[in-house]
């Protein structure tokens, strides 16, 4: 996965190429693991979360370390486009509350509909 133009100049990592080792690892792990992995088990794309995180709270540096820049992973929302330089938000989308939802629903519900 290729940073953005638009996100590359907040993450000083990315000012040349070839992009570090870690920054590589980074987005690696967000296109293999939090992404290609969930779609493989039967998480579909889904847009039905985009409205649980407000607009205003991507650019807040605390909250997007704990809940990311998007309520789900599967989301298509690739990278937080409201950081801006002087804010130290986290870029990349993380698992979110969204996400364990909809794995704890798919894995619970039929469980407890068995026991019934």
């Amino acid at each position: 996965m290729v940073f953005s133009p638009r996100i590359a100049p907040l993450d000083p990592r990315a000012t040349k190429l070839p992009l570090p080792d870690d920054l590589e690892g980074e987005l690696t792990a967000l296109r293999r693991v939090t992404r290609d992995r969930p779609q493989r088990w039967g998480a579909a794309q889904t847009s039905r979360a985009t409205p649980l995180i407000q607009y205003s709270s991507c650019a807040s540096a605390k909250f997007t370390e704990k809940f990311g820049n998007s309520a789900s992973v599967m989301d298509y929302s690739r990278f937080n486009y409201v950081a801006q330089p002087e804010t130290t938000a986290y870029l990349l989308p993380i698992i979110g509350v969204y996400d364990y939802f909809a794995i704890d629903w798919a894995t619970e519900y039929p469980r407890r509909q068995a026991l019934r």
